[in-house]
């Protein structure tokens, strides 16, 4: 198989921006923003709490939850316990404290759905069959460690559980089913805006996408490199599985190719 030099991903704000372009996912994806003083203001103004993303981070990496209290502000970054900071220009200079030169996305940190009093969200993986058509494989529920704020199991230090369990366990029964095919046709739906972007054409994508505990659906990301590991975490490893064999179909039918 040729090695084929990937291009260059649009980090998170130029995804935003992509999938903001199609008015229909505007109800999806939370507020989002350039970092900068002016929307650090607006939004900490705005909304309970926001999150501060380094724009060209993967697997929850750097990412900072910052909300108001009584004397100033408090945030975290990844996991811990919360530091404070006492005014708008002493938060800025902390959360740029890793990666001071890099451009950062402010974005509302959505009131996600609870398993136990601990928030979660869902990995959604989508691959192309060998036609070339979307196709779902599974799903699973990210369930965030009870002192960090990121929902990635393998930083977090986070668990993976089925995404029924999930749903079981914090919306009306009657209503799981209805949920999970919301979850699967939303995700065909970004794999298939994915298909308009110019510069690429994806054959794996992990959807993350969430409810909040009004059940309403959200798009957080869509991971267009997206690692395996949590399904492999999973008692049913039937997901896992079917993922390695399409996996190694592809590259099969690749070789073939030339």
């Amino acid at each position: 198989m040729t090695n084929r030099k990937r291009r260059p991903e649009p980090g998170k704000w130029g995804w935003w921006k992509f999938f903001a372009e199609d008015r229909s996912f505007l109800s999806l994806l939370p507020a989002t923003a350039v970092l900068n003083g002016s929307s650090l203001e607006r939004f900490i103004n705005k909304y309970d709490a926001v999150f501060i993303k380094p724009n060209g981070a993967h697997r929850g990496e750097g990412i900072v939850k910052v909300w108001k209290t009584r004397d100033g502000f408090a945030f975290v970054r990844e996991r811990g316990e919360p530091k404070v900071a006492a005014s708008l220009d002493v938060l800025s200079e902390a959360v740029r404290e890793a990666r001071p030169q890099k451009k950062y996305v402010i974005q509302r940190a959505v009131d996600l759905a609870e398993v136990d009093g601990l928030p979660y969200d869902f990995r959604v993986m989508m691959m192309r069959s060998p036609l070339g058509r979307w196709q779902y494989v599974g799903m699973l529920a990210r369930v965030a460690h009870k002192d960090c704020v990121i929902t990635n199991a393998r930083r977090g230090h986070g668990m993976v559980i089925p995404a029924e369990d999930a749903l079981e366990r914090s919306f009306k029964k009657e209503n799981v089913e209805s949920m999970k095919r919301q979850l699967i046709e939303t995700s065909h739906k970004i794999c298939n805006r994915l298909d308009r972007y110019k510069y690429k054409r994806y054959w794996k994508v992990g959807v993350d996408l969430a409810f909040d505990k009004n059940g309403r659906l959200w798009m957080l990301e869509a991971n267009t490199w997206p690692g395996i590991s949590a399904f492999r975490k999973l008692e049913d490893k039937a997901t896992y599985k079917k993922i390695k064999a399409m996996e190694a179909a592809y590259r099969r039918r690749r070789r073939n190719k030339g």
